[in-house]
């Protein structure tokens, strides 16, 4: 029988459980397939383990010459596939016997699904069940679906490889570590074809304390606020391939909606605080990491139905109408004459727009960094040098403040009192959309610690105006 099913396999240190999990692939009913277990780098212990499995011809062993990252390995092996399903299968779970019948027999008998996928049973650490919901409709109704659910579940299925086309680029390999951009990935399957569930068989998630699962949800706030925004701009590009012509206001805000409103049966890698101003400040911030994504926002069509009939929340709502001002005042500014511009963090709502992680709530004087690194995103505007005003959080001496253009070196100066930290630009072209300086503060501490009041707040730099020079 020529095998039909193209199982990719990425290794990266599983040499703990990756034999138990290719033993459970050999013991499969339905053995029409090929295995590439793709290790990601050539001094990886899981090596030997693996090869202990290329005397059956159905297994194949590929060494990567260097490290491609967890999406990076599932993409190539997805550029593998040759086969008519393609299945990935985690380097340390196993399935039951008749896993990959049942799922081959469900997509034999719904030519419209992309993906079928069974239920996942944890096992170690955890022992409780997950299964999701199937996923009909249109184009535009599945990719919205997809996204409403944010469901892990079906990665873990059987895909029709023909649907892969839609999604040719894999997961999203971004700067962020990456690990949510499975679920973009997810989103256009599921624009390409419908998600059925197979009543038979069973996938069996391992639990274990080295998981990369388990690492993920120990990262801090900041990390994980990052990831849930990279997330956020791989979603919109979902909704404007399953619908091209649809309005961007109102794609971006089911999107962000769906990214920081508590609503029944949502799950959330990282959850805002439910108030308005917790929501507001996560807006802020994705159109700070992706000012391209708040151009050209036209008001929703209302006189017909388009597919979009989700609820939005007036705090979304409201976040996205005021950083579409805010972002028109500084655009007025920046293009008025060949002066300087000066944004007071106490005078310019405006001015917050700029202001990425690691900064508390402005008050009525500026705002103070919270964390060891703080981020400003700069507009796409030409001008040769940025300084900070401010003064630190200094009650037990002076403290080091230091500042860098992206991942340049870090200009570091000694302040106790008011102080102005600079750094010059190098030139960039204006189509550029996205560009940061890091406020690093690393003796940061907070009035608790130093004994001057309660506050816990880890502060360092109080920043009180962004100079801009031309």
């Amino acid at each position: 029988m020529t095998p039909d099913i193209f199982i990719g396999m990425p290794v990266f240190r599983g040499e703990r459980f990756v034999s138990e999990t290719l033993h459970s692939i050999r013991e499969q009913t339905y053995g029409a397939f090929r295995v590439v277990m793709s290790i990601d780098g050539p001094d990886d212990p899981s090596i030997d383990e693996c090869r202990r499995f290329i005397d059956d011809e159905r297994f194949e062993l590929v060494v990567q010459p260097h490290r491609l990252g967890w999406p990076g390995n599932f993409n190539w092996l997805l550029g593998e596939c040759d086969r008519e399903y393609f299945c990935y299968w985690q380097q340390d779970d196993v399935a039951s016997n008749d896993y990959l019948m049942s799922l081959r027999e469900t997509l034999a008998h719904r030519p419209d699904a992309a993906l079928a996928y069974t239920d996942v049973q944890w096992f170690g650490d955890r022992v409780d069940r997950d299964t999701a919901v199937e996923i009909h409709g249109s184009r535009l109704e599945r990719a919205l679906q997809g996204i409403e659910a944010l469901h892990y579940v079906p990665l873990r299925g059987l895909v029709r490889s023909n649907c892969l086309a839609d999604r040719a680029d894999g997961i999203p390999e971004v700067p962020t570590s990456g690990h949510q951009q499975e679920f973009v990935y997810l989103a256009d399957l599921a624009a390409a074809g419908a998600f059925v569930r197979s009543g038979e068989g069973l996938y069996w998630k391992r639990c274990h304390d080295q998981s990369a699962h388990s690492s993920w949800f120990g990262q801090p706030d900041a990390s994980r606020r990052d990831e849930w925004c990279a997330l956020g701009n791989g979603l919109v590009g979902v909704v404007e391939r399953a619908a091209p012509g649809a309005s961007r206001l109102r794609t971006i805000s089911v999107v962000l909606d769906r990214l920081t409103i508590a609503r029944a049966g949502r799950g959330f890698f990282f959850m805002p605080p439910q108030t308005e101003t917790g929501v507001a400040r996560f807006v802020r911030e994705f159109f700070g990491r992706y000012p391209n994504r708040l151009s050209t926002l036209e008001p929703a069509d209302h006189s017909t139905a388009s597919g979009f009939e989700r609820p939005v929340h007036p705090w979304v709502s409201s976040a996205i109408e005021q950083c579409r001002e805010d972002r028109a005042v500084m655009d007025r500014l920046f293009l008025d004459g060949d002066s300087d511009v000066v944004f007071g963090v106490d005078m310019h709502a405006a001015a917050t727009l700029l202001l990425g992680r690691g900064w508390s709530e402005p008050e009525s004087w500026g705002v103070w960094t919270m964390e060891l690194m703080a981020e400003i995103q700069l507009p796409p505007h030409r001008f040769a040098r940025v300084e900070l005003r401010g003064h630190p959080f200094a009650p037990l001496g002076p403290r080091r403040v230091g500042i860098s253009d992206g991942n340049g070196p870090i200009d570091f100066i000694d302040c106790s009192a008011d102080c102005s930290i600079g750094i010059d630009l190098a030139p960039t072209d204006r189509t550029v959309q996205t560009r940061t300086v890091s406020v690093q503060v690393p003796d940061a501490l907070s009035p608790l610690d130093a004994g001057t009041g309660a506050d816990p707040r880890l502060l360092g730099f109080g920043l009180r105006e962004i100079v801009f020079r031309r």
